[in-house]
C-alpha cells in the first residue's frame, strides 16, 4: 500500500503544478454590442445601455471591450496577453491595433477562422500604470453552437506560453499511466478470452487517456475556434461512456444480482441527462460526473451490505471520490478523483485475481480429483473380476463372443483414458462409449441391452462419462423385463437458453427405495458443476417405466 500512497501523492503534486496560475491582470467588466464601428475601438468611446454584459452572439459580427487596471509591472519582463475566444478578430489596446486572429469575414465563405487561444506581445510602453480599455472586434460565422467564449488575461509572456506546456506534459505523463494500464489489461482480455471485469478496467484506463489526451490538446496544438465545438463533442461523448463502464464495472466485480437492471436504469438516467443538457458541455460534464460517483457508491454499498470480499476499502474509497466532486471545482476534481479511482480499481483487481487464482487452483485439483474418479469409477475391483470371471466362461462355451467382449471392453478403457484429461468430449465420443460398456454388460449378465436416440446433435459437446454413468445407474436400478430386455433411450431437447439430456431406462424397477447421493450421480454432479458453474440442474427417479436420470444445462 506505501507504493499506492506514493503514486497518489506523484499524482496530486502533478495537478498541483497543473493548476498554478500565471496570470497577472484579469480582464474586468467585459461588454458586449452588436455589429461592427471601428470607433469602438478607442479608449475614450462612451458605451451606452446597449452594451451588455454577456451575449450569446451567433454567426454575427460584434464588439468587445474589457476593462483592465495596472497598478505596477516590471521592465525587466515581458508582458502578453492572453485570449480565449470562439472567433476571428482584431485587437485594440487603448485604440492601438496590436494582432489579429483569424480574417473578419461578413459570411462563412468570407470568414477565415481563427485560434482558439492565442497570445499576443504586450509592449511596455502600452502597460502604462491605471486603466486600460481592450477593445475587440469579432466576428463568429464558423461557429457550430449559440454559446459564446470569452477570456482574456495578462502575465509574463515565457511563462504563459511555458506553463500551458509543462501542465500538459505532466498530465500526459498521468495519461500514459492509464495508458500502460489499459493496454495490459486489454492484451490480458484478448489473450485469455475471459473475465469480462478485465476488459472493462482496460476499456475505463484507455477511455480516459484519451480523454486526458484530448481536454489538453488545446495547450499544444493550435486549432481554430471551429474545431472546438467538435473537440467538446468527442470529450462529451467520452465522459458518457466513462460513466457508463465504471458503475458496470462494480457490478461486475461484486457480482450483485440484478446488475443488468441496475446498469439499465443507470444508463437511462444518463441518457435522459444528455438530451436535457445536449451541448451545455460543462453542466453535462458536471452532472454525469456525480450521477456515476454517486451510482457507484450505491453499488459497492449494496456489496458492503452483501459483504462482498474487498468492498470495504472500495466503499469509502468512493465516498472520498464522490465528496471531493462536490467540494472541488469540476475541471481540478475529475482527474484527481479518477487517479484515486483507478488506484482502488487496481486494489479491486488485485483482490479479485487472487479470488479467481484460488478458485483456479481448487477447479484444477477438482480437476485431477474427477479424473481420478473417472477412471476409479469404471475400474472397480468387483467389475473386474465379474468380467473376468464372465470372460472365462466365454472361452470355454463361445470363443468367438469371448473376443468380442475382449475388444469392447478394451475399447471402453481406452475411451476412459483419453477422456481423463478433457472437460468435454463431443456426444458421439460419449456415445460410442456408453455402445461399448452395453456391449461388455451384455456378454456378462446375457442380458439384452438396445440403446436407443432421438434428437441427438452431434456437434454438441457433454462432459466425459455422464451419460455412461446414468446408464450404469439404469443397470443398478432395473431389472430386465420378461423378453430378457433393458432398454435405454437418450433424448435430447433444446429449452431456450437451457440444454437438456434425458436417459430413460425400461425396465423392472429393483426397488421402491433407493440410495441417495451414491457415487455414480456424486461424479455426474461433480461434472456438471466443473463445466456449468451453478447454471445446472441434475435430477434421477424411479418412474413407472423404470428408470429416469436428467440433466439440463447453459453453456457459458
Amino acid at each position: 500500500m506505501k507504493k499506492n500512497y506514493i503514486v497518489l501523492l506523484g499524482i496530486l503534486s502533478l495537478l498541483m503544478v497543473g493548476c498554478t496560475d500565471t496570470a497577472l491582470f484579469y480582464g474586468m467588466d467585459t461588454t458586449y454590442k452588436m455589429g461592427d464601428n471601428l470607433d469602438r475601438s478607442v479608449k475614450s468611446y462612451q458605451e451606452d445601455d446597449t452594451w451588455v454584459r454577456s451575449s450569446n452572439v451567433y454567426k454575427t459580427r460584434f464588439w468587445t471591450r474589457t476593462k483592465f487596471y495596472i497598478d505596477s509591472i516590471d521592465t525587466a519582463e515581458t508582458y502578453g496577453l492572453s485570449i480565449v475566444s470562439y472567433s476571428s478578430y482584431d485587437i485594440f489596446w487603448d485604440g492601438v491595433k496590436i494582432g489579429s486572429n483569424g480574417i473578419i469575414g461578413d459570411s462563412e465563405e468570407t470568414e477565415e477562422p481563427g485560434i482558439l487561444r492565442k497570445y499576443f506581445l504586450l509592449p511596455n510602453s502600452l502597460l502604462t500604470k491605471g486603466g486600460h480599455v481592450l477593445a475587440i472586434r469579432h466576428s463568429n460565422f464558423h461557429a457550430t453552437s449559440d454559446i459564446n467564449l470569452f477570456y482574456t488575461s495578462i502575465g509574463i509572456y515565457e511563462q504563459m506560453i511555458k506553463r500551458p506546456l509543462i501542465q500538459t506534459a505532466m498530465m500526459y505523463i498521468l495519461g500514459g499511466m492509464f495508458l500502460i494500464v489499459g493496454l495490459y489489461y486489454l492484451f490480458t482480455y484478448f489473450k485469455t478470452r475471459k473475465e469480462f471485469i478485465i476488459l472493462l478496467f482496460g476499456l475505463i484506463s484507455i477511455s480516459f487517456f484519451f480523454l486526458v489526451f484530448i481536454e489538453y490538446s488545446k495547450e499544444y496544438y493550435e486549432y481554430t475556434y471551429d474545431l472546438h465545438f467538435v473537440r467538446l463533442e468527442i470529450i462529451q461523448w467520452l465522459n458518457f461512456f466513462i460513466a457508463s463502464l465504471i458503475p458496470l464495472f462494480f457490478l461486475f466485480r461484486f457480482q450483485l444480482k440484478n446488475k443488468w437492471t441496475f446498469y439499465l436504469f443507470h444508463q437511462a438516467y444518463l441518457i435522459v441527462l444528455l438530451m436535457i443538457y445536449w451541448r451545455m458541455y460543462d453542466t453535462y460534464a458536471i452532472l454525469i460526473s456525480k450521477s456515476m460517483w454517486v451510482f457507484s457508491v450505491f453499488v459497492v454499498g449494496i456489496a458492503f451490505v452483501n459483504k462482498k470480499r474487498g468492498s470495504l476499502p472500495v466503499l469509502l474509497g468512493l465516498l472520498c471520490i464522490t465528496l471531493l466532486s462536490f467540494m472541488i471545482m469540476h475541471d481540478v476534481s475529475l482527474f484527481l478523483t479518477f487517479a484515486i479511482l483507478v488506484l482502488l480499481m487496481m486494489y479491486s483487481m488485485v483482490i479479485y485475481q487472487k479470488e479467481q487464482k484460488k478458485s483456479y487452483e481448487l477447479a484444477l485439483s477438482q480437476s485431477e480429483r474427477l479424473k481420478f474418479e473417472l477412471q476409479v469409477q469404471n475400474i472397480k475391483p468387483h467389475f473386474l473380476m465379474n468380467t473376468l470371471t464372465s470372460l472365462i466362461e466365454l472361452v470355454e462355451q463361445s470363443p468367438e463372443d469371448s473376443i468380442t467382449l475382449i475388444n469392447s471392453l478394451s475399447d471402453e478403457f481406452r475411451m476412459l483414458n483419453k477422456m481423463a484429461d478433457v472437460k468435454k468430449v463431443s456426444i458421439k465420443e460419449e456415445l460410442q462409449l456408453c455402445k461399448s460398456h452395453i456391449e461388455v454388460m451384455r456378454l456378462r449378465k446375457e442380458v439384452q441391452y438396445k440403446l436407443k436416440q432421438k434428437n441427438i446433435e452431434y456437434t454438441e459437446t457433454i462432459p466425459p462419462a455422464v451419460i455412461h454413468t446414468a446408464i450404469e445407474n439404469g443397470i443398478t436400478h432395473c431389472l430386465p423385463n420378461e423378453n430378457n430386455e433393458i432398454s435405454f433411450l437418450i433424448v435430447f431437447s433444446r429449452l431456450k437458453e437451457w440444454k437438456q439430456y434425458e436417459l430413460i431406462t425400461y425396465g423392472k424397477p429393483v426397488s421402491e427405495v433407493r440410495r441417495e447421493g451414491g457415487t455414480g450421480e456424486q461424479y455426474i454432479k461433480s461434472r456438471l458443476s466443473e463445466s456449468y458453474g451453478e447454471d445446472w440442474f441434475f435430477e434421477s427417479k424411479r418412474v413407472p417405466e423404470g428408470w429416469k436420470v436428467l440433466f439440463r444445462f447453459k453453456e457459458k
